[in-house]
């Protein structure tokens, strides 16, 4: 599905662009997400993770519910505007740090 979808050259230029852009996290996030059909939130934040394993966290059903249940942040989407994954991916270090210590 994810090639019937998307051309393997603009598979390869985004994800290229998600792991290792020069633009902040947030863009890099939204841009993707716009252009490559078949992967959503869960996928993207799994292979940022992969690769950054220091910056943010896997943003998926299980994480949400965590940090609904915590507190910590009241998100009910999958889906995030970049004013909204910035506000996650900040809410994730800080409790990121909280486990930390």
């Amino acid at each position: 599905k994810l090639l019937a979808d998307n051309t393997l050259d603009t598979i390869k230029e985004k994800l290229s662009d998600l792991l290792w852009g020069e633009d902040p996290i947030e863009r890099r996030y939204e841009g993707f997400l716009r252009r490559v059909k078949g992967l959503g939130p869960a996928s993207i934040t799994e292979l940022l993770s992969h690769v950054h394993p220091t910056e943010g966290g896997i943003w998926n059903d299980k994480a949400r519910k965590a940090l609904t249940f915590w507190d910590v942040i009241d998100v009910q989407k999958a889906h995030q505007n970049l004013s909204e994954v910035s506000e996650i991916i900040a809410q994730l270090e800080l409790v990121k740090g909280e486990f930390a210590e």
